[in-house]
């Protein structure tokens, strides 16, 4: 199991779930949501670990980095 599919196990999106053959619109947005967030808060916990590095914040690429971070998750 990908480590994508273990973060939409926790998240409650289990295989059975989509078995079915209709889907809502608002529940397909919702799982793709839901699974964009999971990936960002990966992301984040990997890049905040350079938080605490000297001289990391002023690093041009750390800082793009972070920037898009922040404006994908809407911050």
């Amino acid at each position: 199991m990908s480590k994508i599919e273990e973060m939409a196990t926790e998240l409650g999106y289990h295989t059975d779930t989509f078995n079915r053959a209709e889907f809502t619109a608002n529940e397909v947005r919702q799982a793709c949501i839901d699974g964009a967030n999971a990936v960002l808060r990966e992301i984040d916990k990997l890049v905040s670990k350079f938080d605490t590095y000297p001289g990391y914040q002023y690093n041009d690429l750390y800082v793009r980095l972070k920037d898009k971070l922040n404006e994908l998750k809407g911050e």
